[in-house]
């Protein structure tokens, strides 16, 4: 979903582009099942026609931290409870 917010913020970014190419670019970017996100999206987007104050402002700042979420996430991935030191990764023995 970040991968989809960092190029797509608003309902109407999301029509314009439509869902053939929205696929397109979640496919190059390796999102897992392109084609339902993708599907998913611009059926919402084409249920949401209202625009609000502020929107563009809020489509800018989503943008931004997804971004950063994503940078952060490559450089120190947060560790799994199987992958941290002091869990065991076998059930214990009874």
């Amino acid at each position: 979903m970040l991968t989809l917010l960092t190029g797509y913020q608003t309902p109407a970014a999301i029509r314009r582009i439509g869902a053939k190419r929205l696929e397109t670019r979640l496919r190059n970017r390796h999102v897992v099942r392109p084609s339902r996100l993708a599907e998913i999206t611009v059926q919402a987007a084409e249920r949401q026609h209202t625009s609000l104050p502020g929107e563009k402002l809020a489509a800018d700042l989503v943008h931004t931290l997804a971004k950063e979420v994503l940078a952060f996430n490559q450089q120190s991935p947060i560790p799994t409870r199987t992958s941290r030191p002091g869990f065991p990764t076998t059930k214990p023995s009874t």
